[in-house]
């Protein structure tokens, strides 16, 4: 008779996935008011916060704590949602629970779909270009060619990033139909709201870092560039 000797292996891997599988299935989810949704296991509850084992990427648990004002609401693995959320104008919080979800599912929307890479590169180009042109000579003379890399970079540039970041913020973010994950989430004031603060977020974000990266790697092109 033929033997197995891979079939211990199996059962014992089969039971493993199945209990990893289980394990995930009883998860508790945690809807931030900020938007961003935790996924774990609630291991304590006191009057304040919350004991929670958080499961990160790969399978990584970290234990943490979360107050309890934070918390929007908790959904055990059974699909039933417990609302912490309670309105105090002391806290900031003068929306009512309706309200209140409907501009968190607009965060949670903003953190999820909204790219602002478009802005990311056209800041990543000014600042750039505000280096380079910066050492463009216009005029030439005995001494020095016209061209660029033929003076050197002023102060201007080093402002470039947060002027940008003001004019960016100038304008509102746009809210596309793709960005909501339900479409009639967009009949609320409160999700647009929501919504729009965190891609305004997001974008001067982008704006501020991709203009510095933009100023540092033209100051590195003109090191190199330079006669």
């Amino acid at each position: 008779m033929k033997k197995h000797p891979n079939l211990y292996s199996i059962i014992v891997s089969t039971f493993i996935f199945i209990f990893i599988q289980s394990s995930i299935l009883a998860q508790d989810k945690v809807l931030m008011t900020n938007g961003k949704v935790l996924r774990g296991k609630i291991k304590t509850e006191q009057e304040d916060l919350f004991t929670f084992d958080y499961y990160k990427k790969h399978g990584k648990v970290k234990s943490i704590e979360l107050s309890k004002y934070r918390v929007f609401s908790v959904t055990n693995a059974e699909g039933t949602e417990k609302i912490h959320y309670q309105p105090d104008s002391t806290m900031g919080y003068v929306y009512s629970v309706n309200e209140m979800r409907m501009y968190i599912y607009g965060q949670r929307d903003a953190f999820n779909a909204y790219q602002p890479l478009p802005m990311f590169i056209l800041s990543y180009t000014v600042g750039l270009g505000s280096v380079i042109f910066d050492t463009y000579q216009f005029t030439a003379d005995p001494n020095t060619p016209a061209g660029f890399f033929q003076r050197t970079p002023s102060m201007f540039p080093i402002t470039v990033p947060l002027a940008f970041t003001i004019g960016a913020g100038l304008f509102a973010p746009k809210i596309r139909k793709e960005y909501a994950s339900d479409i009639s989430f967009m009949a609320s004031e409160h999700y647009i709201m929501g919504f729009k603060k965190i891609a305004k977020y997001k974008r001067l974000k982008n704006a501020f870092f991709g203009s510095a990266l933009g100023v540092i790697s033209g100051f590195v092109v003109y090191g190199i560039g330079k006669p």
